[in-house]
């Protein structure tokens, strides 16, 4: 009995499969191409190219600052006090000794009075006790004297004695001789003995006025503090310069200390630029720099660089080495180029964007055509603010795309278009 075999109606035709392999390659292939077409051009008008070329170029670091006074001084009141009145106004020229504020404080200038009256009882009360002291004194060596005589007169009896004794002229008698001794010793011994009570006294005496005058010299240091207080009461410039500041206004109560103004001398001034921490390293002690103050260009040379880095800079201080122009004001804004290096004979091209020194970095090139651009690398040498020079990667004549490239980066050729 013959079976009926039916046919599987799952099986599938290779031939299908194949002709879905093809479709789908090749509309994976299409999107592809349509995606990398899309995404490598770039109108040529959107970018900045830049050419390599040879020969030489400075290069300076450029920073910007401002001009600062070498010479500054802040006024400050030197003992409570209220603001009578200001006489000055910033930008006021003054010289040494001019009136800048008037304060008052009648406290101060009643102690201060006070202070006088005192010093002149102490000094006519001081004088008294000294002429006492040196009358006691008198008295002393007036008793040395008397007991000095005394002696040298028993001492000339005594030896007129011995004188006859020695030649036994029996006029002198044992017991007046005795006698002469005796009174001759104790006289002696009670002059010794007040000569030692004058040296006292002297150095007491001493001891005294110096105590008396250091008492003395004492309230005259305190009535020279108070006057002091009171005259700087009048506020005076102590410099010749220009008012750049006024703290203070009138009725205001000020204490020891308080800033009242602040003067600076505006012929003496420096430039002090904020470098870049990233450049810092190219700046050195004595490179020139030209300061830009917007009306003139002032040549200097950098004195100071600062060891520390403030919000991403480095403070760079620039002396002036010729004479500072008219407009030259404290505070004004200027633009420094500091000298680093004069490269010659070098390749070196405009600074690509994010491009530093002594780095390397992947760049594109214009093909010969000018039509594509391909990703190389460069190693880059010494820079300035808008130069960089060319160690290795590039040629002369060679361009490059010098425009930021973040959006570019994940390709590694670019179809340029018109």
């Amino acid at each position: 009995m013959d079976i009926i075999r039916r046919q599987n109606k799952s099986q599938i035709n290779p031939l299908w499969i194949v002709a879905g392999l093809l479709l789908c390659g090749l509309a994976g292939y299409f999107i592809y191409s349509l995606q990398n077409t899309s995404d490598y051009q770039v109108a040529r008008d959107t970018l900045r190219l830049a050419s390599v070329n040879q020969g030489g170029f400075d290069i300076v670091v450029r920073a910007p600052g401002a001009l600062v006074p070498t010479q500054v001084r802040w006024l400050a009141a030197g003992a409570n006090g209220r603001v009578e009145q200001v006489l000055v106004k910033p930008g006021a020229q003054v010289k040494a000794g001019d009136l800048i504020a008037e304060l008052s404080n009648t406290e101060l200038e009643q102690v201060y009075e006070e202070l006088q009256w005192d010093l002149e009882a102490m000094q006519a009360q001081t004088s008294a006790e000294i002429k006492d002291l040196e009358s006691a004194l008198l008295d002393q060596r007036a008793i040395e004297l008397e007991a000095k005589s005394l002696f040298q007169s028993s001492e000339l009896t005594l030896n007129a004695q011995i004188y006859l004794r020695e030649r036994n002229q029996g006029s002198v008698s044992k017991i007046e001789y005795e006698s002469s001794q005796m009174q001759t010793a104790q006289r002696k011994e009670r002059w010794q003995i007040e000569q030692a009570r004058t040296k006292s006294v002297q150095e007491n005496v001493a001891v005294q006025i110096v105590a008396k005058k250091a008492r003395l010299k004492k309230l005259e240091k305190q009535i020279e503090r108070a006057g002091q207080q009171v005259e700087q009461l009048q506020v005076r410039a102590t410099m010749d310069s220009v008012v750049q500041e006024v703290a203070i206004e009138p009725g205001q109560q000020l204490g020891p200390g308080a800033n009242i103004a602040k003067l600076v001398q505006q012929d003496q001034l420096i430039a002090r630029m904020l470098v870049p921490e990233i450049q810092i390293q190219q700046v050195a002690m004595g490179q020139k720099v030209s300061v830009d103050t917007r009306n003139n260009r002032i040549a200097g040379v950098v004195v100071r660089i600062s060891p520390s880095v403030v919000n991403g800079t480095v403070e760079v201080d620039v002396e002036f080495t010729e004479p500072m122009p008219a407009d030259a004001r404290p505070d004004l804004t200027i633009d420094g180029e500091i000298m680093v290096a004069a490269l010659s004979n070098t390749l070196f091209v405009e600074r690509p964007a994010y491009s530093q020194n002594f780095r390397s970095m992947r760049v594109f090139k214009l093909s010969a055509d000018g039509n594509f651009a391909d990703k190389v690398p460069v190693e880059f040498g010494r820079g300035s603010a808008s130069k960089i020079e060319i160690v290795s990667g590039l040629n002369p004549s060679d361009q490059i795309i010098v425009s930021d490239q973040t959006e570019l980066d994940s390709y590694s050729r670019l179809h340029l278009t018109n």
